[in-house]
């Protein structure tokens, strides 16, 4: 698998160097486009970012796949992932579910 590296844009593949940038994975430029293509697979960042903070190997490894899935612009295989951690984390997901409408 090829490594990406952390400080990349996960949509255009830039280097990135302001730290709120790096945080959040993508450019200033390219943020929309990040929570136009989540929402678009049924997800959000809080799930991502809950995604990959999963205790269970399997369900973190899923916010890799996504994120790679983001780069390529492939929404059906995000989706896909997106409901894998759903049915992998259970109640724990309605609960993420609930924190993201909250912030929305």
């Amino acid at each position: 698998m090829k490594n990406v590296n952390p400080n990349s844009c996960c949509i255009c593949g830039r280097e990135l160097t302001d730290p709120v940038s790096i945080a959040r994975g993508s450019g200033d430029d390219c943020a929309a486009k990040r929570a136009a293509f989540l929402a678009s697979c049924g997800g959000s960042d809080e799930m991502l970012t809950a995604i990959a903070a999963s205790n269970d190997p399997d369900v973190s490894r899923y916010a890799r796949f996504i994120l790679a899935d983001m780069r390529n612009g492939n929404k059906r295989s995000a989706a896909h992932w997106f409901g894998a951690a759903r049915l992998k984390m259970g109640s724990a997901w309605m609960t993420i579910e609930q924190t993201a409408a909250m912030a929305a």
